[in-house]
Order: C-alpha cells, then sequence, then structure tokens
C-alpha cells in the first residue's frame, strides 16, 4: 500500500452488531460508528457516536452535542464525560433525562420483583410459611445481627423469591407488631411458670469492675453511707424525744420539778 493520492485505503474487518466500522486515509483514526451509547436517553442529544479502534485515538470515545454542535471526548467504558456534559450545560434536559432515568430503572425492578406475582402464596399458618419466617427472623436478624429492615430490601425479596416465589416475606411492621410481640409473651409465660415452680429464687449482682463505671459505684457508696448516717441521727432524735418525754411524765406524776432542771443527773441515774 502506498500513501499517493489515488489509493483509498480499504479496512476489511467486519461490522459490529451495532454500528460500521471506518477509516481515515492515513490509518490514524479508524473508528467504529455506533448508536448506543449505554445509557437510557443519551442519543437524544448527541450524535455520531464513534469509537475509536486503532491509530493515536485508540480506546478513546466521541460524540457531538446536538445542542451545542460540539465534540465531548472521553475513554472506551465510561459514559460519565457525556452526562457531566449535559449536567454543567444543559441542566433542564439533564433533569428530565435523570428522572426518566430512575423511572426505567424503578419499573425494571419492580417488573422483576413481581415476575412471581400471579403464583400463589403461604397461608399465615401454612408449614413451610412458619419454617421460613423463622429461618429470616432466627437466622438473619439474630444470628447475623442483621436489623429487620432488611425483609424490605429488593435485593432480599429478589433473593427469598428465588428460595421459595410462594414464601410471603414479612415486613419489619408485621415482624415488630407481631412476631415480637407474641415470642415476648412467650418468655415472660416461661419465666412466669419457672417461677412459680421454683421452691426458692437467688437474684444476683452482676457488677463489673470498669474504669470508667467505678466513680458511678464510688458516688452510690457515698450516697448509702449518707442516708445510713442520716437515719441514724434522726433514730437518735426520736429517742431523745422519748426520753424527754418519760422524764416529763415521771416528774409530773412525782411532782419532782427539780428532775426537770437537772435532767442531766437523771439521765446519769437511768442509764
Amino acid at each position: 500500500m502506498n500513501s499517493s493520492s489515488d489509493v483509498t485505503t480499504i479496512d476489511l474487518t467486519l461490522p459490529t452488531s451495532d454500528g460500521q466500522i471506518k477509516s481515515s486515509d492515513d490509518d490514524k483514526m479508524s473508528f467504529t460508528v455506533k448508536t448506543k451509547i449505554g445509557r437510557h436517553g443519551l442519543e437524544q442529544y448527541v450524535e455520531g457516536f464513534k469509537e475509536y479502534i486503532a491509530g493515536d485515538l485508540k480506546g478513546k470515545t466521541s460524540v457531538t452535542c446536538i445542542l451545542y454542535k460540539v465534540t465531548v471526548w472521553r475513554v472506551k467504558n465510561p459514559t460519565s464525560n457525556y452526562c457531566r456534559h449535559l449536567q454543567r450545560k444543559h441542566k433542564a434536559e439533564y433533569d428530565l433525562w435523570s428522572k426518566n432515568v430512575n423511572r426505567m430503572k424503578k419499573i425494571s425492578l419492580e417488573d422483576s420483583l413481581s415476575s412471581s406475582s400471579h403464583i400463589s402464596k403461604y397461608g399465615s399458618v401454612h408449614p413451610r410459611q412458619v419454617e421460613l419466617t423463622r429461618m429470616v427472623f432466627n437466622d438473619f436478624n439474630i444470628a447475623l445481627d442483621l436489623p429487620l429492615s432488611i425483609t424490605e430490601k429488593p435485593a432480599f425479596i429478589q433473593a427469598m423469591n428465588t428460595v421459595d416465589p410462594k414464601f410471603r416475606i414479612p415486613s419489619r411492621r408485621s415482624i415488630t407488631s407481631d412476631y415480637l410481640s407474641k415470642l415476648h409473651e412467650q418468655i415472660i409465660n416461661k419465666l412466669k411458670n419457672a417461677c412459680s415452680l421454683a421452691d426458692f429464687l437467688s437474684l444476683t449482682f452482676d457488677g463489673n469492675n470498669f474504669i470508667h463505671n467505678t466513680h458511678i459505684y464510688r458516688r452510690e457508696i457515698e450516697e448509702r453511707q449518707e442516708r445510713d448516717i442520716l437515719e441514724q441521727r434522726q433514730e437518735n432524735r426520736q429517742r431523745r424525744k422519748e426520753n424527754h418525754r418519760t422524764v416529763s411524765s415521771i416528774s409530773a406524776h412525782y411532782s419532782f420539778p427539780f428532775l426537770l432542771n437537772n435532767r442531766p443527773k437523771f439521765d446519769l441515774i437511768l442509764w
């Protein structure tokens, strides 16, 4: 192949399913013209999608913005440059495109989740329904410490539909209001039965000596000591009042007024 002006370079590579391969005369800009970009709806804002497969631009792609008539470049795989151009230069069109993409994703997800909606589900007391419900609660929520909201995640719903399409996945609200309340009631009844059959109960205090709890225990001990001292003082004060009333009644009965004026000596005699 020579480089004279009357010779045309021909690329015999077969075209892809969604585009056609073209090449320039100097074989430095061989590219594939495609009609699909890879993101829903971006084709309405760009044209001339080229994927370069040889030469200095190999591994890059370019499109022409229909609104601004400028060329936007990017590497082969991601389409972030195109989206970024649309977001920065055409805000209204970008918002409309994002809304349409999100709606299409939601519809696609709902379709995948409702593909088995025509299958009849288990009843609430069906053995298989009860078995799988216990599995979700015991194995996922308790053993794996996963939140109750996992039962509302689309990925979990799709996985359980694969396990058993007839299984009716319990919602978080039904677990908290129905399953947990019944389980709590069963535990309370078992504790009541155990306590009613026991001859005696032994209550223990499980304390720890963590350093950040030491001041709490010290404060509780000090408050307990202060309460004991106050109670002792009140008892002593009450005892003195009773002794004084006793002395007053004795002196009034035997007409010994000097006992009231000389109470310390009388106290010594009594003690």
